[in-house]
This record gives C-alpha cells, sequence and structure tokens, in this order.
C-alpha cells in the first residue's frame, strides 16, 4: 500500500506506482511502453478504460470550445485560423484550471482521510464528503490512495476503500438540485478497483464533488448489476489494449 501520484500510468508486479524511471543521463522521465516491457509492468485501470471512447468527455470539450469561443469575438483583420487557434488554446487553458483544481480538491480529501492537515480553504470539501459518506456508508474505517496490481494484467490506485465499500471521488461543477448520473466508464473503474482488491463483494459508490460550490456533494451507489456489466466491459478493454500493445504483463 502506499501514496501514488494521480498521473500514474504503470505498477509494478508488486503493486507499487512507477510513474516515472530514470533516463541513461539521471534524469527523471515518464514511464513509458518500453519500459514496461522490460519490467513486467501493468497498465493503470484508466488507462486501459481510455481504449473505448468517452462521449461524456468528448462533449465537454466541445462545450468548453463553444463557450470560449462566445467570449473570444473574431478581432478585426484577424484569420479564422488565428481565431480558431486562439479559441482551442483558450478552452484548453480552461480544462487545464478546471483539471488542477480538481487535483488540489482530491489532494485535502486524501489528506483529510490519511489524518493530514487541510488548508482551511479546501475544509469545506472534506466536511461535505465526510457527510456524504456519513450519511450514505455509516460507520467505516477508511483507508485511502491503496495500489495493487492484478494476475489479470492491470494495476490501480483507489481513492477509498473499507471492509464494505470501494468509493472513487469526482470533481465536477454542479449545483444544488442538478441530477447527476453515472457512466459506464464510472461502473468499469469501481468493477475494476473492486477485483484488484480480491474481493467482490463490497459495495461500491461515486461521490461526486463539486467544484463550484464548496462542500456539496452526491452520493452514487453502483447496482451490482452495472458492476456486473462494468466488469465484463473492462475485461473486453483489456483484451482490447493487449492485443493493441502486442503487450501482456506476465502474471507472478
Amino acid at each position: 500500500m502506499s501514496i501514488a501520484m494521480e498521473s500514474g500510468h504503470w505498477y509494478t508486479p508488486s503493486g507499487q506506482p512507477c510513474h516515472t524511471v530514470l533516463s541513461a543521463k539521471g534524469a527523471e522521465r515518464n514511464t513509458t511502453l518500453r519500459d514496461a516491457r522490460k519490467m513486467n509492468l501493468s497498465p493503470s485501470v484508466t488507462s486501459v478504460i481510455k481504449v473505448m471512447a468517452a462521449p461524456g468527455l468528448e462533449r465537454w470539450k466541445r462545450e468548453q470550445s463553444m463557450l470560449a469561443a462566445l467570449t473570444l469575438p473574431k478581432n478585426d483583420g484577424e484569420s479564422e485560423y488565428m481565431w480558431f487557434k486562439r479559441v482551442r488554446e483558450d478552452a484548453m487553458e480552461q480544462a487545464k484550471e478546471a483539471a488542477e483544481e480538481g487535483t488540489r480538491i482530491h489532494g485535502a480529501i486524501e489528506r483529510h482521510f490519511s489524518d493530514q492537515t487541510v488548508t482551511r480553504e479546501y475544509e469545506p470539501f472534506t466536511r461535505g464528503v465526510e457527510h456524504a459518506l456519513h450519511e450514505s456508508c455509516g460507520e467505516q474505517e477508511w483507508s485511502t490512495e491503496r495500489t495493487f496490481t492484478s494476475n489479470f494484467g492491470y494495476g490501480g490506485c483507489m481513492d477509498l476503500h473499507s471492509k464494505e465499500w470501494v468509493v472513487d471521488f469526482k470533481g465536477k461543477e454542479f449545483s444544488a438540485g442538478d441530477d447527476l448520473k453515472t457512466y459506464d466508464e464510472h461502473h468499469m473503474q469501481l468493477a475494476a478497483y473492486r477485483r484488484g482488491l480480491g474481493s467482490y463483494c463490497r459495495r461500491a459508490a461515486i461521490v461526486f464533488v463539486s467544484r463550484n460550490e464548496p462542500g456539496l456533494c452526491q452520493f452514487h451507489e453502483i447496482e451490482e448489476e452495472d458492476l456486473e456489466r462494468g466488469w465484463a466491459m473492462f475485461f473486453s478493454c483489456l483484451t482490447l489494449w493487449m492485443a493493441q500493445k502486442r503487450y501482456a504483463p506476465e502474471a507472478t
């Protein structure tokens, strides 16, 4: 078990994250598929899921581009190419800022459940998550950011788990009264994490954490039927990933 970087994509046979390696010159660089072949590393759950289209994510990206276009009118004498470029860069910057804030919120939640200090700015987020978990799960002995490698040939890092639950946090902009839904990628991710723990009986849930209204959360338990379907979909993605990469980690 270890605290893992969120950007990790590879895991060692013992379940340790291996996000970076040292180059021949001694500098740290991102781990590649070539490194994975040499070190028998396993891809992360999220890397495997990415072989499947994500319509929700693509729709969100298009919406960001449209919003950027609305706030960045075309300048006099500006070519369409340069305007498109400016709109695209602005949309990417907005997405980057949202991702960075999501990472900060996620880190604060992790620190809270690891009994570490959280800055006052992010305390409302952690209180909201704790309240949502207590209301839906009752008293639990939570463990945070556990990493693993499965004999199926993938690894991962779970946000939160107990003897009864596996929970993942998703930062999102929403307000009170918004009706949020879980999607296939959520079911796949939690199903893979549950199997990664070596226990198929744990209940699983997504906690949506509002980025724009600190403290607002929505707890969504994933039904067993969706978890079984999610596992079937994930295993198909894993088979496709291995065929595409022409690489399958050796079971240990």
